[in-house]
């Protein structure tokens, strides 16, 4: 009877330490990672180029790579291991690069992803960013000076900014804003291209007044978005590189549309 309780027992030991060996295989993911494109953001900081990815149970560490955005480079390896985010200051500014995304899980590799442009610069974008979307558009109760920027990879790939902005305008007026690009002489068409909510998407020259007309009997919110007009940021026909370019949004006047101009 003694012999059996200690055979049971060592048992039980035999069998527990078996099982609490094998508990992190058996918890982990058996999914295959999943192959993502990583999140590339420029102009945030100067010469520096910001590079996100989503985190991937089935992936044990990722590897980033990077290669100057020309037809001869070839990537290299600027990241490897299980964080989710490098920042590259090995970056020139006015410099185009691209980034790919790869994943390891045990000894089997997987990706690259598809290629990602970052543009590595000496000024930020303005002050007012995010503003990319229309919920995140911002007021417009003042002046602004803002920029926007295009720029465009041998391969296709893009990265471009565009702006959207809010103004409350009384009933029965309408708001006449002055658009003016900083660094351009003279009038004729600028680099940028302005939307009105509602209406067709339409390239803007220098001087031109953007109108906000509220025909309601209340004050209401009206939207526009300033964005690149891709072809005037080349400066030949090759349709690679890019610019950041200044402008204005200055508030002229307001007038009646029931009784003339005030």
């Amino acid at each position: 009877m003694k012999s059996r309780i200690v055979f049971f027992t060592f048992s039980i030991v035999i069998f527990s330490s078996c099982g609490a060996g094998l508990l992190p295989d058996m918890s982990r993911s058996l999914d295959e990672p999943v192959v993502r494109k990583p999140e590339v953001s420029s102009f945030i900081t100067e010469n520096t180029i910001s590079v996100r990815w989503k985190e991937d149970e089935g992936t044990d560490e990722f590897i980033l790579y990077r290669k100057p955005d020309n037809l001869t480079a070839d990537y290299e390896i600027v990241y490897r291991g299980s964080a989710r985010e490098y920042t590259d200051t090995g970056v020139e500014g006015g410099a185009q690069y691209l980034y790919t995304l790869g994943n390891v899980r045990g000894t089997r590799h997987f990706g690259p992803s598809d290629a990602v442009l970052g543009v590595g610069s000496d000024v930020r974008r303005d002050e007012y960013e995010p503003n990319d979307g229309r919920e995140e558009a911002t007021e417009l109760s003042t002046d602004i000076t803002a920029n926007i920027f295009f720029y465009a990879a041998y391969s296709g790939e893009t990265v471009e900014d565009a702006d959207w902005y809010v103004m409350t305008v009384p009933p029965k007026m309408q708001a006449n804003i002055i658009f003016i690009q900083q660094d351009f002489l003279g009038s004729g068409p600028t680099h940028m291209d302005l939307y009105l909510e509602n209406e067709s998407r339409d390239h803007i020259d220098n001087g031109d007044t953007i109108v906000l007309a509220n025909n309601t009997l209340a004050a209401k919110d009206l939207r526009f978005r300033i964005s690149p007009n891709d072809q005037q940021f080349f400066t030949d026909y090759s349709l690679v590189g890019g610019a950041l370019k200044v402008y204005v949004l200055k508030i002229h006047s307001f007038t009646s549309l029931s009784r003339g101009g005030v």
